[in-house]
């Protein structure tokens, strides 16, 4: 009898850990897809939930992007407001390519913590979205 309902139990276990992953949502995006050499990108990263959930969550944390590609010039901006049903973080910060080419820059990972979070495990780890951008070189130093 265990036996039979233990294989429910972990089924169980792993839906609702797909539903709790799932509540989480976390967008890349950048303000121009295409630029010049010479030209710095804002990336912004938001990280949104349910408000129910909202109240348990007490850290949010990243490292922010390293690349060989990009220099990472400075971070502008980290903003936490409720829109309707949810709460949403944002981090915003400049980088620089460093030559002409297409590159992709890389899931970005959040690390999400709440106390009923860590009764299971220290921190849910959160992926965002993969985002291409085209670099042009400058013609005769002018964009």
């Amino acid at each position: 009898m265990i036996l039979k309902n233990l294989g429910k139990i972990c089924l169980l276990m792993l839906l609702f850990q797909v539903v709790l992953l799932a509540e989480f949502e976390l967008k890349q995006t950048v303000s121009k897809d295409t630029i010049y050499l010479n030209e710095t990108i804002k990336v912004s990263l938001e990280l949104s939930f349910e408000n129910n959930e909202s109240e348990l969550i007490d850290l949010v944390a990243f490292d922010e992007y390293e690349s060989l590609d990009f220099w990472h010039k400075l971070h502008t901006n980290q903003t936490k407001k409720r829109e309707g049903s949810k709460s949403v973080y944002t981090y915003e910060y400049l980088i620089e390519p460093k030559k002409a080419g297409r590159f992709t820059l890389p899931e970005q990972l959040f690390k999400v913590s709440s106390y009923q979070i860590r009764k299971k495990k220290r921190f849910l780890r959160v992926y965002s979205n993969k985002v291409d951008i085209k670099v042009l070189p400058l013609v005769n130093n002018i964009p």
